[in-house]
Parts: C-alpha cells; sequence; structure tokens
C-alpha cells in the first residue's frame, strides 16, 4: 500500500469494499491506501484499520458518556481516545504523548466533516456523499497534515466516526417510524 500522507493534493475516496460486508476502503484511483472493516455487522463498534503505516481498532464504549478508543491492533495499549461533544458531530482526541486534534463540521444539509490541529488549522476535510444505498466520501489531505504521523489515523478514524453518525441516524430514523407506527395502530 502507499503511504497516506503522500497523497497530498490527490482526489482520494472512501467506499465499500466490495468483497467484504461492513467494510469500507480509501481509494487513490485504482491503488487501495487503507481499509476500515467493522467486526460484528450493523450492530458492533469494534473496527479494524489498516494503512500501510499503521494497523489499529477502534471501539465505541460508553452508554450516557460515550467516546471511542483507539489501540494499536496487536496489543491491548491504549494509544488514544476521542472524546464526541455536543451532539457527537464534533469532539477532541487525545493521543497518550500528549496531542490533541480536534474534529468539527462545517454546513448543515450536507456536512463536511474535518480534524484540526488545536489552533484551527484543518488537517484533512471528509466530503460526505450518500448515493442511494451506496456510501461513499471523498477526502481531501492538506498540506499541514503532510508530515504528521498521526495522519492515517485521522484519515480512517475520521471515516470511521462518519459511518457511526449515519449509522445513529438511520436507527433513530427507524425508531421514530418504528413509534408513529405503534401510535397510528392504536389510535
Amino acid at each position: 500500500m502507499q503511504l497516506i500522507r503522500e497523497t497530498v493534493g490527490q482526489r482520494l475516496i472512501w467506499q465499500k469494499d466490495g468483497t467484504k460486508r461492513n467494510a469500507y476502503e480509501l481509494r487513490a484511483g485504482a491503488q487501495t491506501l487503507a481499509n476500515l472493516s467493522f467486526e460484528k455487522g450493523l450492530s458492533g463498534t469494534l473496527a479494524t484499520a489498516e494503512a500501510a503505516e499503521t494497523l489499529l481498532t477502534f471501539k465505541r464504549t460508553g452508554m450516557w458518556y460515550p467516546n471511542v478508543t483507539v489501540r494499536l491492533a496487536s496489543s491491548e495499549t491504549e494509544i488514544a481516545n476521542f472524546e464526541p461533544r455536543g451532539w457527537g458531530s464534533e469532539g477532541v482526541l487525545l493521543m497518550n504523548q500528549g496531542q490533541s486534534f480536534r474534529w468539527g463540521n462545517e454546513g448543515f444539509w450536507r456536512p463536511e466533516y474535518l480534524w484540526l490541529q488545536p489552533d484551527g488549522t484543518p488537517l484533512i476535510r471528509f466530503h460526505n456523499r450518500d448515493e442511494w444505498n451506496s456510501v461513499k466520501g471523498q477526502l481531501e489531505i492538506m498540506p499541514a497534515a503532510k508530515n504528521l504521523t498521526e495522519t492515517p489515523l485521522l484519515v480512517t478514524l475520521g471515516w470511521y466516526l462518519i459511518i457511526l453518525g449515519m449509522r445513529d441516524s438511520s436507527n433513530a430514523a427507524a425508531t421514530v417510524g418504528s413509534t408513529a407506527a405503534v401510535i397510528a395502530a392504536t389510535g
């Protein structure tokens, strides 16, 4: 695999992996740069992220105060923790070495998500495109992210957070729809 940090300025696309269920791949043309696969289908939050530079696992934990743990796949050592803020479309990634990165969004109807340095410098921008039943996202790596060792982590964790957000929205819509059906049937 090509190094993700070497793709500054290229058009990158996250898309479903055609060979696996609940798996996604980051592509630059015909080249695969990273993979993200959920271990337990639609209900699980444990995922493995693989890129040339790293192999990680992500898992959302906690019900009332959820967060996402980041571990090296080869160990149980936690290397980072993502703490969502507000409605979950913003948050902070805290690395064990002390660095932090902000997760945020811009726009309302078609939000773009991005990773920022603490001073607000954009590092990575995600343009989500939900096309019928096919989930795709375009990705831009900004020049400020080229030399960061955390760039592969930010690229894969960002897509993980977007997928979880889409799942949560879908589950909420299904709950509202079934509740409305029950109310209509009993009314």
